[in-house]
């Protein structure tokens, strides 16, 4: 395991998503890896972004069609952003966050 999701709000808040696999679709829909909310209040889409392990780190990126991401609090405005352990991601306009924090088991 490389790392670890946690929810920080909504629906789903405190739960763990351990990721060991390179890929991961995140958002609301059945398809999505990680549904981050299963209630239709909230302003994230499916398949609104995907995670992407690489040899220097993780990578989020967004869908074309996808509403915002943040990372902290700057709005992510390119196709995609490295992110660090400890980041705070926010899917949609005060949508649902989630912290990337650091797994155990997979040497760097």
């Amino acid at each position: 395991v490389w790392g670890r999701l946690v929810v920080l709000n909504g629906d789903r808040t405190g739960e763990v998503f351990y990721l060991k696999n390179d890929y991961y679709s995140l958002g609301s829909g059945r398809d999505d890896d990680i549904i981050l909310t299963n209630l239709h209040d909230f302003p994230v889409q499916p398949g609104h972004a995907s995670f992407h392990w690489v040899q220097q780190g993780q990578k989020v990126v967004l869908k074309s069609d996808s509403g915002p991401l943040k990372v902290g609090k700057r709005k992510v405005s390119g196709p995609a952003v490295n992110l660090r352990f400890g980041d705070i991601m926010e899917l949609g306009e005060n949508g649902i966050s989630a912290v990337l924090l650091r797994g155990v088991g997979r040497t760097f």
